[in-house]
């Protein structure tokens, strides 16, 4: 099983979890260096997704069965600032994942985002239809279409504020970002306009 971007917050966590599974050999890799404190029961390699001859090496090398990607440029910010950059990382990579699994067999969980929607008609189901806003919620959606046109085995989770406790004190979410604010007596600035549906992962 390999999982992709495995120094974000849901790959460690996966990580963390799948790495007992005795069932599973776990390949993990990451664009820089392993930051997981578990560093047992898997392999990490370094790796930049976008290079598309090393991830193809090393796809011919460790031949997964299973492919969980976590791994994308998730900054809304950040993808409309370099739109070329959202669509290589967040739709290229993807469909070279789901071309591999193609190929063999394999089966690719693409992890997506409730950004593919516009926010007018919510709560969604699965089969609502798409109208995405942002250049982010845009480059999510394509990865899907991609993947379903390969004809791979696939499973897509759109998830919606995936947060937790982070063993990097480097990296926050929202619910730490309010802990801390909180613990200083700060005051908490954000939108008083939105409903975000939430499901509890405990892992």
């Amino acid at each position: 099983m390999l999982i992709t971007g495995s120094n974000g917050f849901l790959g460690q966590k996966l990580i963390d979890l799948l790495s007992k599974n005795l069932n599973y050999e776990v390949f993990a890799i990451s664009m820089n260096k392993n930051d997981n404190p578990n560093v047992a029961n898997y392999h990490f390699q370094q790796l930049d997704l976008m290079n598309s001859d090393l991830l193809n090496t090393y796809l011919s090398e460790v031949k997964p069965n299973y492919i969980i990607h976590t791994a994308a440029i998730t900054s809304v910010e950040g993808c409309e600032a370099d739109k070329v950059l959202s669509e290589k990382m967040n739709v290229e990579v993807a469909k070279q994942l789901a071309d591999y699994c193609k190929q063999t067999n394999g089966f690719l969980v693409q992890l997506s985002t409730d950004f593919v929607f516009d926010g007018q008609n919510g709560p969604y189901k699965e089969d609502d239809s798409t109208n995405p806003l942002s250049e982010y919620g845009k480059s999510k959606l394509r990865s899907e279409q991609v993947i379903h046109n390969s004809g791979c085995e696939y499973a897509i989770l759109r998830t919606i504020l995936v947060y937790g406790i982070n063993a990097n004190p480097n990296r926050s979410n929202l619910v730490l970002w309010a802990k801390e604010k909180l613990s200083k007596n700060e005051p908490i600035k954000v939108v008083k306009d939105q409903w975000r549906m939430q499901r509890l992962l405990m892992i």
